[in-house]
Order: structure tokens, then sequence, then C-alpha cells
């Protein structure tokens, strides 16, 4: 019957086998039996026999019946080259009527693909948001449009600089304020190692798009008409997103952007790799994410303070496990009595599934934290850094931001809470950190 496009083509009337037996060749089957139960399946064809567990039977090539050699079988497999060798052998073995599948062979044929009506297509223009951890609130704030209108899924596209553009919000614009910041300010290794990893911690979020060209953005935008974010997007004139300046908002019946992101099955195994092979109990592990950056010092952890805490944690039967500043993490440092998680600072997925994993996390407001802010399953306080005598934590720099000096995320659960101010101080980290642990106590 040469190559099957569709089901159609399988004759109803006539007896066939499968080969090889593997897993797409079960698939295939099941699929094709669970619509057609008519069809007359004889069993699979195999070069060896084998304990692959299926419905049908499994027959060696040499030892079918030659009366029996007369039927249609049905080669599915993936490569190319396999599925030659595997006709050739049959061809030596006395089949004659053979027929194959390929990857766009479809069981019930469909008049129009309308599945991307189901999709909320959210464009990340650079030329007018940042390439910074703002993201996260912009995908989070797509996330909460995509369920308003009640569609489906999720697809992101980042949508390049034009290079005539006299604005700059790329990585780039960092090392003209700090000549030592050099590794900060690539662009690419921040794209590919945050933001894009970043949208797998949206369940709905099937896909992202990385344009090389606005052009390419523009021809997204027409197709999805009618179903994109940020509303009446347009590639000639975008405009700059608000979500990080709204993110306490409550303009979703009474909500912000919800609680969306959640950690894969995968990386929860991997971290709980990482703690058996160091005899760790996830659920004694109190994380704490540092700040180590060369922009806005006076941002950063305070090591002794943190240590201070550490040791104090330890002294309550817990177990505290640094995870540095990305961007320092190679360097020289003082935590050689504790663990250090460095997979944490290096992969966003593991990072996201060892918050949501241990017991408790603690936190400098810096760039990843704000994945904390968004997990159901991840119990934090993020200290942030508050001085009227420093811009970067003053009343004027938060307002600009959007937000009020002592202002919670709305849509936040009970285990979950800011503390401004205070993250020079051991005692008030510990003394706010007892308090929490206090209620969490109460609610177990």
């Amino acid at each position: 019957m040469g190559l099957l496009r569709t089901a159609i083509d399988i004759h109803k009337g006539e007896p066939f086998y499968i080969s090889p037996a593997g897993n797409s060749a079960e698939k295939f089957a099941l699929k094709l039996i669970e619509l057609y139960p008519e069809l007359s399946f004889l069993g699979f064809i195999d070069s060896f026999k084998s304990n692959f567990e299926s419905g049908g039977n499994i027959y060696r090539v040499d030892q079918v019946k030659p009366e029996n050699k007369s039927n249609n079988v049905i080669i599915v497999i993936e490569k190319n080259m396999i599925r030659k060798k595997i006709m050739d052998t049959l061809k030596k073995n006395g089949f004659s009527n053979l027929s194959w599948i390929e990857c766009n062979f479809v069981f019930e044929p469909k008049a129009n693909d309308d599945n991307h009506k189901d999709i909320l297509c959210f464009f990340y223009d650079l030329n007018v948001n940042t390439l910074t951890f703002e993201f996260v609130n912009a995908l989070v704030h797509a996330e909460a449009e995509r369920r308003k209108r009640e569609l489906k899924w999720l697809h992101t596209v980042i949508v390049p600089k034009s290079p005539d553009s006299v604005f700059d919000f790329s990585r780039e614009s960092i090392l003209r304020n700090n000549k030592n910041a050099l590794i900060e300010s690539d662009n690419q290794w921040f794209l590919y190692n945050v933001i894009v990893p970043s949208v797998t911690l949206v369940p709905s979020n099937q896909g992202i798009s990385i344009c090389s060209l606005r052009d390419e953005a523009r021809i997204l935008a027409e197709h999805y008409s009618g179903r994109v974010f940020p509303e009446n997007y347009s590639v000639d004139n975008p405009m700059e997103l608000d979500s990080s300046y709204r993110v306490t908002d409550t303009r979703y019946n009474g909500s912000s952007y919800g609680l969306p992101l959640k950690s894969g099955k995968t990386a929860i195994s991997f971290v709980k790799q990482w703690c058996n092979a160091r005899a760790i109990d996830l659920n004694k592990v109190v994380s704490i994410t540092m700040r180590e950056y060369t922009l806005e010092k006076d941002r950063n952890s305070d090591i002794s303070a943190w240590k201070c805490f550490a040791n104090r944690v330890k002294s309550r039967g817990l177990i505290p496990v640094f995870v540095k500043d990305t961007y320092a993490d190679f360097n020289m440092d003082d935590l050689g009595d504790y663990y250090v998680f460095h997979v944490a600072a290096w992969n966003i997925m593991i990072r996201m599934a060892f918050y949501e994993c241990v017991y408790f996390n603690m936190a400098v407001n810096t760039g990843p934290a704000i994945l904390s802010s968004f997990n159901p399953n991840v119990k934090y306080l993020n200290f942030i850094y508050v001085s009227e005598d420093d811009y970067a934590g003053s009343s004027i720099y938060f307002e600009g931001l959007g937000h009020e000096i002592g202002g919670q995320y709305p849509d936040r659960t009970p285990f979950q809470f800011s503390v401004w101010g205070g993250s020079r101080d051991c005692n008030k980290i510990f003394d706010a950190f007892e308090a929490m642990c206090e209620l969490i106590d109460n609610d177990g």
C-alpha cells in the first residue's frame, strides 16, 4: 500500500501486522484499534522476540508462517534509515505487502486546525521592556489575562530590540553605568538561562518563540489577532507593560496575578537527589538566597548577618542551605562551614523546585526571589532593603516601581511575607523567622 497518510488509507477488510515492536508501534496500534475496532490486527513483527508489553502477540520475523506473509505489514518507526533496513529485512524474509507511516500521519483528517484559537500570544517586546527578572512579573500578568479570557494555552514571544531605537533596556546598558559589570551585561546569557526556562514554570505555557527580527513578531501578531497580550499589541508602536508597577493591584476580581508558578517533577527529583546524597532532610532545610551584585551594592546580603542567622537556625535543629548570587557563585566566599546549593544558582527550574521543597526560604530583594512570590507551595520571608539615604532603598524609588513601603502581594499565602528593612540585623531576621515558624507549627 505504500505510504499511509491517514487511517482511512488502511483497508478495513485486510488483516495486518505492525513492525517493529516498540513504543511508537504500540501507541499506533492502541489508537488505531480504539478508533476502528473492526480492523483485523494480527500482532507485531520484530527481528527479535522481546518482553515488550502490548495488547497483541509478537512474532519474530522468521517465525511467521509462509501463508501469512502476504498480509500487509505497516512499519511504524521514527528513523527513516532504520525503517529502510526493516523493510529490507521483511522483503528478504518473503513479505511483499509493505506500507509505512511518517511523522505527519493523522488518524482522523481535520478540515481546519483551530487549536490556535485557544492560545493567548504574549509579546515581550525588548524595545520597551527590560531584560531582567521583571519578565516574571509580565509572565504571570499574561497568565492572569489568559485565565480571564478563558483560553487554554499561553505562548510567549520575545521580540528583539530595534537597532534604530535610542532607548536601551538591554543588559548591555548596565555596563555603561558600571564598567565592572561585564558578565551581568550579557544579553544572550540572561535570555537563554533566565527568560527561556522561566516560561516552563507556568504550566499553561506550551511554547516560546524568540524572534530574530521584529517582522517575525509582526507575522505572529497578525496570526493571533484578537488573542494577544498586551491587548492590541503592535510591533510598530509597542507599549511598555505595567506588570511590575501594578503587581499589588487587585484588578482580577479582587486578586492580582495569582500564584501560577509551579516546578516540574524532574526538577524536584534532582533536588531530592542532591539532598539524599548529603543525607539532608528537605523538611528541615532553610534556604538563604544571597544577593552579591556589582550594582547597588547596599542592597546586597550582609554575609555576617546571614551567617549569624544560619548558626541560630542550626541551633534550632534546622539545616541552613545557601544559594549564592549566580554572578558571584564562583567567587571565593566564607561559607565553608555551610551547605551551598550551587546548581540552584544556575538553573531556574531547579531553583524553583528547591524553594518549593524546603521547609522555609529566606531572601533579600534580589531578582530570583521574585519566583517565590508567585508559587503557592513556597514559604518565604523576603527582606527588602529600605534606606532614605540611598535612592535604591528610598520611598521615592519604591513609589516609582508602584510599591508602598510595607506593602504586601495581595495573593500571598499566610506563609509568604515581605519584611521591609532589617536585612542587616541578625536578631531582626531571626525574630521574623521564629514568628513564621510558629505560624507554620500552629497550622500543622
